[in-house]
């Protein structure tokens, strides 16, 4: 019964990517979720989760970013491009017109 509860996860995610319909990004698989997240001071940015990672749009960039380790909360990284949010919270650094701090949605 644990062996299903493990497995079970991972092939909805196979589904949905596999899934005809769904939009995708370039460089990237369907998009799962998307959130637009707005920072003091007026910046904001847009993460959008496909089943191999996330795509980040800020600033008139965008950023392809891989999933990376995360003591707590979600977090993805690439090239020095950090994306990270936890309780219900998010930062973005390295990004054009960051750093994006204490970020809600």
């Amino acid at each position: 019964m644990k062996g299903i509860s493990l497995v079970a996860p991972l092939l909805l995610l196979a589904g949905c990517a596999s899934m005809p319909g769904l939009p995708t990004h370039r460089g990237g698989g369907p998009v799962i979720a998307s959130t637009q997240w707005r920072c003091p001071g007026g910046k904001s940015f847009r993460v959008s989760f496909t089943s191999d990672g996330a795509n980040v749009a800020a600033a008139g960039h965008n950023y392809r970013l891989q999933h990376a380790r995360s003591a707590s909360g979600a977090r993805y990284a690439s090239g020095g491009i950090e994306y990270w949010e936890r309780a219900g919270e998010a930062s973005l650094h390295g990004a054009a017109g960051g750093p994006y701090e204490h970020c809600r949605h």
